[in-house]
């Protein structure tokens, strides 16, 4: 799994930090690539500590490192509170990772709810859309 994008409540990092040690009981391994709010910053150093075998952070941005993310993710997950267009989630369905979008804004406007039961790959989506916001629906 991973995540690209400012450190900040916007951003819905707050759900990604609240379902962290929920996340790492599972078998993935998750990543993000950000910068912003130091406290944030600070949570991600620690989870890293924490979980050496299953987390990674970077601090900062750097495009070829966000370029392999996005190419190396199975998912991109991107919790926003609101989010006027989002291009992240764009580049995750170019590169055949899904995106895990809250339903907002462009998020809602770009990323079409995966359906199992559409027939022959027409209707079948482009991601997974979740609502409301909150932990337990990102994480389902």
């Amino acid at each position: 799994i991973g995540f690209i994008g400012r450190l900040d409540y916007q951003k819905g990092i707050d759900l990604i930090q609240t379902a962290g040690p929920d996340l790492m009981v599972d078998d993935i391994q998750f990543v993000m690539l950000g910068s912003g709010d130091p406290k944030y910053e600070s949570w991600m150093r620690s989870m890293e500590e924490t979980y050496r075998d299953k987390f990674r952070g970077w601090v900062g941005f750097n495009v070829p490192i966000s370029h392999r993310i996005t190419a190396g993710c199975d998912i991109l997950l991107m919790p926003s509170r609101f989010e006027p267009c989002g291009l992240n989630q764009l580049y995750a369905m170019r590169y055949g990772t899904i995106p895990v979008v809250h339903g907002t804004g462009g998020l809602r406007d770009t990323v079409e709810n995966f359906n199992p039961y559409a027939e022959g790959g027409a209707g079948a989506g482009t991601g997974w859309v979740f609502t409301p916001l909150s932990k337990d629906s990102m994480v389902s």
